[in-house]
């Protein structure tokens, strides 16, 4: 036979469980929820931001350029011949490759910098707190060395270049569209005096050169290593 004293134990030990269950509930669910928000935000490859992220990254720059009159530029990295190389070699060390320049670019930006996947071998890496655009150019000398170097690949050394386009907030625009389409079109004007190069925008050149002609909608071009070099 229960006594009085058991069932008031029993009762309290019950009273006391039900916090801790409703507490690993709510934990469980914001455990969910911070990964179904990362899922939102992140590139499932690379784990680089994706499209929607850096969007809101934008309007948050944009934001603090206006507030600390510091500008902040928009970078624009394409590796040169990748389609040849995913097309030649496979998509499995394709996407090695991308996860190999997604950790280089995320060694070569601060904390407070984004870096970025479009689609395929597009990124963006988005620089605030720049004085002029010569920081944005120091930055993508920076990523053109930093992507140099082999990646080793199942049977044999992977070498990639990137090229790179510039377009700086306020100076060359003030809207993300407008910023990346001229970053776009100096990215390919790099391209066109060899790989490995980084470009400034030019607003006054028109956003996609008449020479400018791929499939699919990406600029390619075989390349090979070589060290990054301004083009005029």
């Amino acid at each position: 036979m229960i006594s009085l004293q058991d069932s008031e134990r029993r009762l309290d030990e019950r009273v006391l469980a039900r916090p801790r269950a409703l507490q690993d509930v709510n934990a469980r669910l914001l455990d969910r929820e911070r990964a179904l928000d990362h899922q939102a935000h992140h590139d499932a490859l690379t784990g680089l931001a994706n499209r929607r992220r850096l969007a809101e990254a934008f309007l948050q720059a944009a934001a603090r350029s206006r507030r600390t009159k510091n500008a902040f530029a928009v970078l624009l990295v394409d590796l040169d011949g990748f389609r040849d190389l995913n097309d030649r070699r496979g998509h499995a060390l394709g996407d090695r490759v991308l996860v190999a320049v997604a950790d280089r670019l995320r060694a070569c930006v601060r904390e407070a910098d984004h870096a970025a996947r479009l689609d395929g071998d597009d990124f963006v890496v988005l620089v605030e707190n720049l004085a002029s655009s010569s920081d944005a150019e120091l930055v993508a000398q920076k990523i053109v060395r930093a992507i140099e170097p082999p990646i080793a690949g199942d049977a044999a050394i992977l070498r990639v270049s990137a090229s790179i386009g510039i377009a700086c907030y306020p100076e060359h625009g003030e809207d993300a569209e407008t910023l990346l389409r001229l970053a776009e079109a100096a990215m390919v004007r790099a391209r066109q005096r060899g790989p490995g190069r980084w470009n400034l925008a030019d607003p006054r050149k028109p956003a996609r050169p008449e020479s400018w002609s791929a499939p699919h909608g990406h600029a390619t071009a075989p390349g090979t290593l070589q060290s990054g070099k301004k083009d005029d």
